[in-house]
């Protein structure tokens, strides 16, 4: 009787070790791929994750080029082009939005990651970084499909965002517009300026304000002139007027010119004309 008592305790004792290191084993993160647990704890670390977000954009790459950025999405093309004229629509489908929101969901984990971080001021030119690629992600949309949803939150299938109505464009601007000044506020708490960088790339304070300044004046104008003609109802058609003010155009124009002197008067860059450079502010 006493033997089957210790054979037993021997068997609960070695299922206890089994399980306490079972345990031990399976809650480790991987150990052969960079995951978001194990990534996201030095400065480096964010500022990695910051350059990654730089290759997100549209630009002159290929077949990824999207034309509303240049002159073919404008009226000074001499191509005829649907966009310029303003005879085009969006279609049901659309790889500019899904491209362009698989962007922002990026951001926004990488935003997340920066509001739980100890110390912000440690990874304020990052931070800074992320929050213009927001607002530049949100623009885009804004330029091409007026009010969208807005996506400043890590999103699932079951978001609202997915699932949602639209916002209106008046709502979009503020996101953008709150989004603009959070990445002033931290590249210029870090001072990533187009000097500390070496013009590499990287965006800057200068970069921050330039883009506030476009965005201020795109909308400003578009407010303006056009007002709420083409927002629908935000039911059964256009995303509505939610957030409209008939009067805050003019603060828009106030904020790109006041916004594109700082620029200029910073004297940081130059302007090219014919075979002669002409530093701007000068």
């Amino acid at each position: 009787m006493k033997t089957r008592y210790i054979i037993l305790s021997l068997f609960i004792l070695l299922g206890s070790l089994f399980t306490g290191c079972e345990k031990q084993f399976l809650d480790q993160n991987p150990q052969a791929a960079l995951t978001e647990p194990a990534y996201y704890t030095t400065p480096s670390q964010f500022q990695a994750a910051a350059d990654n977000l730089h290759t997100n954009v549209y630009a002159l790459n290929g077949n990824t080029t999207y034309p509303i950025n240049f002159d073919y999405g404008s009226d000074i093309n001499t191509q005829q082009d649907g966009v310029g004229s303003g005879t085009t629509t969006s279609s049901v489908n659309d790889g500019y939005w899904d491209q362009t929101y698989s962007w922002l969901r990026q951001v926004n984990v990488f935003l997340s990651k920066v509001a739980v971080y100890k110390n912000r001021t440690e990874i304020a030119g990052p931070c800074g970084q992320g929050f213009f690629f927001r607002a530049w992600h949100h623009f885009f949309l804004l330029k091409r499909f007026g009010g969208v949803p807005i996506a400043n939150v890590v999103t699932n299938v079951t978001s609202d965002v997915v699932w949602g109505p639209r916002s209106s464009r008046y709502q979009v601007m503020g996101q953008i517009i709150s989004d603009l000044d959070s990445a002033i506020f931290y590249l210029n708490k870090a001072n990533v300026t187009k000097a500390s960088t070496n013009n590499d790339g990287h965006v800057t304070l200068e970069a921050a304000k330039a883009l506030k300044a476009r965005v201020c004046l795109f909308e400003g104008t578009w407010e303006k002139y056009v007002t709420t003609t083409t927002d629908g109802d935000g039911t059964t058609t256009g995303a509505g007027t939610a957030g409209y003010s008939a009067t805050k155009y003019t603060d828009y124009l106030t904020m790109a010119k006041a916004l594109s002197k700082e620029v200029i008067d910073g004297g940081k860059f130059s302007l090219w004309l014919g075979m002669e450079n002409v530093t701007v502010g000068s």
